[in-house]
């Protein structure tokens, strides 16, 4: 970017009593694609999922967004982060792994649920 015209430095110095919030890089914590995510998971709870009536599923990539929906994961979050621009891709967090097989711990349905609540077929 190129400035035109007479600058002026009003203050270089920081105001004391004055805390400014610095914006955090969401992709910080959300360093993840969707497979890593799938990856980590079925390292952790193995690859298929109870699915209800229709027995096992393999898990993968479209159980993840019907997660996200279906909890509504906050944007931006430690868990979650879609940037605004056409064609952004979501990333995603080891604490959304973490969060997930904790859940698929206490329900080995949840997927499932998930799914079912964002009113989707598998």
């Amino acid at each position: 970017m190129n400035v035109i015209g007479d600058v002026e430095v009003i203050r270089t110095e920081a105001l004391p009593g004055v805390r400014e919030e610095v914006p955090v890089d969401p992709s910080r914590d959300c360093n993840l694609w969707e497979t890593d995510v799938v990856r980590m998971l079925k390292s952790r709870i193995g690859e298929e999922i109870l699915f209800g009536d229709l027995g096992e599923r393999i898990l993968n990539g479209y159980h993840i967004r019907c997660v996200v929906k279906a909890h509504d994961i906050p944007n931006p979050s430690k868990m979650y982060y879609r940037p605004a621009i056409t064609g952004g891709r979501a990333q995603y967090g080891e604490a959304l792994v973490d969060w997930l097989e904790e859940e698929y711990g206490k329900d080995p349905e949840f997927f499932r649920k998930a799914a079912d609540r964002w009113k989707l077929v598998c």
